[in-house]
């Protein structure tokens, strides 16, 4: 074992297969950062802006990929259904003004 009692990997173990962390720090390497892969499923609109490359699926194939904003701009499904829940919500809320209105006869809300 080494000084503070750590391998020449880096590992407590003293194993020779090596390690993706930074010994001084502790922290994953870089090299170890920058090959990993992480998959996210989301809904947030906001987390979906964040990553590098999103994958559009539809009916359980690859209908597309590339970044949020490249997807909103050529792909009609994707553009959809990232703001259905938006365009749902504006629209409820369309339909109760239109009925509160309905429900307004000579300046007095008529209850039902």
């Amino acid at each position: 074992l080494g000084a503070g009692g750590t391998g020449s990997t880096g590992s407590a173990t003293g194993s020779d297969r090596g390690s993706d962390r930074d010994e001084a720090t502790g922290q994953p390497s870089t090299a170890a950062h920058d090959r990993a892969t992480v998959v996210v499923v989301a809904y947030r609109k906001a987390t979906i802006g964040l990553a590098d490359e999103v994958v559009f699926l539809a009916d359980g194939r690859v209908a597309d990929r590339g970044t949020h904003e490249d997807l909103l701009r050529r792909n009609p499904a994707y553009a959809d259904l990232v703001n259905a829940y938006e365009n749902a919500t504006a629209e409820a809320a369309e339909a109760a003004e239109a009925a509160e209105a309905g429900a307004m006869v000579d300046g007095t809300l008529r209850r039902y």
